[in-house]
């Protein structure tokens, strides 16, 4: 992810300018000259306004960029996160700023679950991992060769534990979740015969 996009301030000066001109020609259409004038003013201040909240995406990137990746998180990363322990030190730098400033700018709540800093982490890398290589466009990407052959043999490593633990005929169905999850049973989950 790029501090600033190109045309961010390209846009950000253009729509001043445009708020200054239209405040300037309400202006002079309301009250002559006088009042375009006082539109210039109220325009040259709407603009300003409009590039403030403009700026602060970049202002808070610039701002989580200007501090160092926790060596904790890097260290929870190598740990738990087996993509992250794959990329070279020039992709892994790039990969750190890419998740703070995704989790500067995003969010990030649980549902039944407490919403910690290593599930923060966790999802944080995951959210960069893929936007990454959905963006890069056939160029390189954060994802190593034959990254999508090895998530299938995941899927199917999955799908063979769920066979085992599940009896023949039973839909998935949540029954093994704990019931502290939440999760219950439904119509759909009953026995197939």
């Amino acid at each position: 992810m790029r501090v600033e996009r190109p045309h961010d301030g390209r846009f950000a000066r253009v729509a001043g300018l445009a708020a200054a001109g239209a405040g300037t020609a309400l202006g002079a259409m309301s009250s002559g000259w006088p009042g375009a004038g006082a539109g210039l003013v109220a325009g040259a201040g709407l603009g300003l306004a409009v590039r403030h909240v403009l700026g602060r995406r970049t202002a808070r990137r610039r701002a989580a960029l200007a501090l160092p990746f926790p060596e904790n998180s890097r260290a929870f990363l190598l740990d738990r996160y087996d993509h992250f322990e794959r990329l070279d030190p020039l992709w892994r730098a790039r990969f750190e700023d890419d998740v703070r400033i995704f989790l500067v700018e995003k969010r990030i709540t649980g549902v039944g679950v407490e919403a910690t800093d290593e599930l923060r982490l966790l999802v944080a890398a995951s959210a960069v991992t893929l936007s990454r290589n959905a963006w890069s466009g056939g160029r390189k990407s954060w994802l190593p060769a034959g990254w999508g052959s090895s998530l299938a043999a995941s899927a199917a490593e999955s799908a063979a534990e769920s066979a085992a633990r599940d009896p023949p005929g039973a839909a998935n169905c949540n029954s093994n979740a704990p019931a502290s999850s939440g999760m219950r049973p439904t119509d759909s989950c009953r026995r197939l015969v």
